[in-house]
């Protein structure tokens, strides 16, 4: 009897044993590459490009320091970037709102042409608390040829005695532009 249950025992494991040496002797190796089919190293994805922009930038004259009743005022940097290192771009409206949305002030006269890498800053003073708490910049920019899009950001900050207080905010495309603009606002937006 012992034998007979070694028996039923021993052939279930060797149909195992078996079964996995065949499976893994029908896997097929993957293929080599030969000169004929050169290996391809994966590549990374092209860097987006626009014939301009309208991007929303939000920043902060004061904020409510521990309730609605006292805030604390700060100062704002706004930095707009070339970061496109072949194509200069042309900055078409700089225009600093409120809270209520209501223009503040444009900070162009006329376009200026930003070259590859270059930065321009606009400073709203710590005392010039006229955009409020939800105070933003609206920035276009355009290019006659496509253009990797500029970095936006603001940077507010206060200073006193031993204790600061800063941070960031990164603008935000709202319009992308079809084709670069005649002159200020007569673009087509999509």
């Amino acid at each position: 009897m012992p034998r007979l249950l070694a028996c039923y025992l021993s052939i279930p494991l060797l149909s195992f044993i078996f079964t996995c040496g065949t499976s893994l002797a029908q896997e097929t190796p993957a293929p080599v590459p030969t000169d004929a089919e050169p290996a391809t190293a994966p590549t990374e994805p092209a860097v987006a490009t626009s014939l301009g922009q309208m991007i929303y930038v939000p920043i902060y004259s004061n904020i409510f320091l521990h309730d609605s009743r006292r805030t604390i005022d700060l100062a704002a940097i706004l930095s707009i970037h070339n970061v496109d290192p072949e194509h200069p771009i042309s900055l078409n409206k700089v225009a600093h709102h409120n809270t209520a949305g209501k223009l503040i002030r444009d900070y162009l006269e006329k376009p200026v042409v930003l070259a590859p890498f270059e930065t321009r800053t606009v400073v709203i003073e710590k005392s010039d608390t006229t955009g409020g708490a939800g105070a933003n910049f609206i920035v276009e920019w355009s290019s006659e040829t496509p253009a990797i899009s500029p970095l936006v950001e603001a940077l507010m900050v206060n200073l006193s005695s031993s204790q600061g207080i800063s941070f960031t905010t990164q603008g935000k495309v709202i319009k992308r532009f079809e084709a670069p603009p005649d002159y200020f606002g007569t673009q087509k937006a999509n």
